[in-house]
């Protein structure tokens, strides 16, 4: 038969020093990650529309509405769905 050795289990104190090099090693691509993506995201351009947004009087107006009168649950449903669409519409902006 081929003999098979086990490995030998390492001493914590290694772990340790592997342990402390993989984590710093992930924070290094995390870092990366992340200046990567603030420098591909035009945040001038998204500040100007969430500024256009909050700025439209029309959108107050509809929410000033909505917030009056007792909705329906197609009404509420359809107000979960338009949130949840730009709730998706933010998170694009910010990838």
């Amino acid at each position: 038969g081929i003999l098979i050795e086990t490995p030998k289990p390492m001493k914590k104190k290694d772990q340790i020093e592997l342990d402390a090099e993989y984590a710093k090693k992930l924070n290094e691509e995390i870092n990366k990650d992340h200046e990567e993506f603030n420098k591909d995201t035009d945040w001038n351009a998204a500040m100007d529309h969430v500024n256009q947004k909050s700025k439209n009087p029309h959108y107050i107006k509809r929410y000033q509405g909505m917030k009056k009168r007792p909705q329906t649950k197609t009404q509420k449903a359809a107000k979960r769905r338009k949130l949840s669409e730009e709730a998706q519409e933010a998170e694009d902006l910010r990838k």
